[in-house]
């Protein structure tokens, strides 16, 4: 392996540096009273949204007639809450994965002869990755908080817990609604700040931990990729100027290629190892984050799926009325419902009784994550 191939990375550096995943991991960051200073700002932006999400939780009493408005503070508490878990768990154990990252280095693996353009098409296919995923996630996280400002003369009224009724102008979460609306809409600018800085907040604790996970997944496939094609390669490319010396007896020049064959596959076997047992350690790390971002999807499914089914039962409830007694105006009102809600439209099905809706594959993190797990799950069982 040449000299430049073993100063690099799949990962990009500049790419590293930029989503600042190398200043949280390395060590060697400039540290403010011994402590890494990336880790006490993200210590000082856990703290503002755990204490944001409390303040949440209160509000649930005060918003407990809007049955809308609970259902989506009640989702930006899940997932505000995920997001600093996830965070405390990159802090928690950045030392273990600085080591467990250095599989993503090309000189990871201690063979000579891998295949250098595995490495490189899976350093241009990860950037490629991140860089769509760092535009599309910032894309859209902006156009969101724009929203505010585009429709500034929209609101939106909540029926507070005592039955009365008040309008708040549009916001980027509309979290505050604790706060009086004339309060509210007096100070917008001051409330859309605080939502500013939340989104922005949020948007880097999504993209850390799905850029460390895309990663790690990516370098695990290539270098068990490099593993099986140097092994299935093994053997054919033996020739006398390769590490070997040229004997005049034939049965000599054949004892010393079995030779290096057999120490090739001692280190390729040496090297799969290594690769596996960063790969153990590091699922051993990300374990409960993805446990549990799996239980916060679900229960968001669980809800999605049960609203869908009312909302297409209401089809079959129509049909069990007793519409055969009815008169003809009625039973025309009745198929014109029917129609109004797709009732003749063919269903795609999961299960016997499980309709595909667009609003399963909500979540598009989570289907990449298990998408590149399986990816990595199947390289292995063919080593």
């Amino acid at each position: 392996m040449s000299a430049e191939i073993k100063t690099k990375n799949i990962f990009n550096s500049k790419l590293a540096t930029f989503v600042t995943i190398r200043q949280i991991l390395n060590p060697s960051t400039t540290k403010i009273c011994g402590y890494n200073v990336y880790h006490l700002l993200i210590i000082l932006f856990m703290f503002y949204m755990l204490t944001l999400s409390i303040s949440l939780i209160v509000s649930l009493y005060y918003i407990m007639n809007d049955n809308i408005e609970i259902s989506l503070y009640w989702g930006y508490i899940e997932n505000f809450i995920f997001a600093c878990f996830k965070m405390i768990n990159i802090l928690y154990n950045s030392k273990d994965l600085k080591k467990y990252m250095h599989v993503t280095s090309y000189n990871f693996m201690t063979y000579q002869h891998y295949n250098q353009k595995i490495f490189k098409n899976w350093q241009y296919r990860l950037t490629l990755l991140i860089i769509l995923y760092l535009i599309i996630i910032n894309f859209a996280y902006f156009s969101w908080g724009l929203i505010p400002l585009l429709f500034n003369h929209n609101s939106i009224s909540i029926r507070r817990f005592d039955g009365s009724v008040e309008k708040y102008q549009l916001n980027i979460y509309n979290l505050f609604l604790i706060v009086p609306a004339d309060m509210y809409n007096d100070n917008f600018n001051v409330f859309f700040s605080f939502e500013l800085l939340t989104l922005c907040i949020f948007t880097y604790f999504t993209i850390i931990p799905d850029i460390l996970i895309f990663t790690m997944i990516f370098a695990l496939t290539c270098q068990l990729e490099a593993v099986n094609d140097a092994i299935s390669s093994l053997g054919y490319n033996a020739n006398a100027s390769d590490n070997m010396k040229t004997y005049v007896n034939k049965t000599q020049e054949m004892i010393e290629v079995k030779r290096d064959v057999y120490n090739d596959l001692k280190i390729l076997i040496t090297d799969h190892q290594n690769v596996i047992k960063q790969m153990h350690g590091f699922y051993g790390k990300i374990r409960s984050t993805l446990f549990i971002q799996l239980f916060v999807t679900s229960s968001s499914l669980i809800l999605i799926l049960y609203i869908a089914d009312l909302k297409d039962s209401i089809t079959f409830m129509l049909y069990s009325s007793n519409w055969t007694d009815m008169d003809k105006k009625s039973k025309k009102l009745i198929l014109f419902a029917m129609k109004l809600n797709n009732a003749n439209d063919l269903k795609l099905k999961f299960t016997q009784t499980r309709i595909v809706n667009l609003e399963m594959f909500c979540n598009v993190r989570i289907l990449i994550n298990v998408i590149f797990m399986k990816i990595t799950y199947f390289k292995l069982r063919c080593a």
